[in-house]
């Protein structure tokens, strides 16, 4: 009985010792599966977080190289005597025009000029200077706040043009596709450096709709419409929103007669749709922006 009772035993702890073995094994066989997940998940997590970090530095590559483009144009706006010199001889020249066409007029309605704002009456350059500084771009929160100080100055001879048009009783609206929201800073900012008119009524910004088309029309309702100021050509037309393959400029053939006349052009090599053309026409989305603008130049 005693031998039949040790069998018996033996028996057990061999089947437990294989049960227990067997258990051993799947589990670090399944302790292996979970490690081998893990370890995939984790990769992959790795790449990711790589990846994400690769892109971030290359958009902020991108911005930094996109704010290192406006140092020159900037400069030029802010620093030369020659910007100076183009502001006060268009203003200058501006009276005069400004005088035959209140002449040449063959209708009873009032007078009205239109002018933008940015970089045709108020200097912004201070806000490029810091995307400069902080090596960004354009967006709307920070050019809101620049906005919101209220303290771009006057360009030269701005004032002054304007003012002798309000002395000849002719209405000065100041179309701008700044945000409604910022009505109240810019009016402030305008009394301040003095000019004309400005007011709720002749302060027309931009709301749902960019295209300032509808704010000239408004105006044409009640007045004749004898000269637009601008640093970019949608100031003045609808016909320049789209240009073709050679950026624009067989669209001023068209209306060349207005040039000097009824439309005056302001300079602006900071920004603006000649920028844009640039690079909506280059559909190779492999090129920075700088590269695009350098495979539109014409060398020798």
């Amino acid at each position: 009985m005693f031998i039949y009772n040790l069998h018996y035993f033996l028996q057990k702890c061999i089947f437990l010792f294989f049960i227990s073995r067997n258990l051993t094994l799947n589990l670090k066989t399944k302790i292996m599966k979970m490690s081998f997940k893990y370890l995939q998940l984790s990769v992959i997590l790795l790449i990711f977080s790589f990846t994400a970090c690769q892109n971030q530095i290359s958009n902020q590559a991108e911005q930094k190289e996109n704010s290192d483009f406006l140092v020159s144009g900037t400069a030029w706006f802010q620093q030369s005597a020659e910007a100076k010199a183009v502001y006060l001889q268009t203003y200058h020249l501006s009276k005069d025009i400004l005088k035959k066409n209140i002449a040449n007029s063959v209708t009873k309605k009032p007078k009205a000029l239109i002018v933008d704002i940015d970089e045709t009456v108020l200097n912004n350059s201070p806000y490029e200077v810091k995307c400069i500084a902080n090596g960004t771009e354009y967006n709307s929160e920070t050019w809101n706040e620049w906005v919101m100080k209220a303290e771009a100055e006057a360009l030269p001879g701005a004032v002054e043009f304007l003012t002798y048009a309000n002395s000849l009783n002719v209405d000065v609206y100041y179309i701008s596709n700044r945000r409604t929201s910022h009505l109240e800073a810019t009016i402030k900012n305008l009394i301040a450096k003095g000019f004309p008119q400005a007011d709720s009524v002749h302060v027309l910004l931009k709301d749902s709709v960019s295209t300032k088309e509808p704010r000239r029309m408004k105006v044409e309702e009640t007045h004749e419409i004898i000269m637009l100021f601008g640093d970019n050509l949608l100031d003045f037309s609808t016909a320049f929103e789209k240009r073709p393959a050679d950026y624009g400029k067989a669209l001023i053939d068209e209306q060349v007669k207005l040039f000097g006349t009824k439309y005056i052009m302001l300079p602006n090599p900071m920004y603006g749709s000649w920028d844009d053309a640039i690079l909506d026409w280059n559909k190779d989305s492999t090129l920075t922006n700088l590269q695009k603008r350098k495979a539109a130049l014409k060398g020798y």
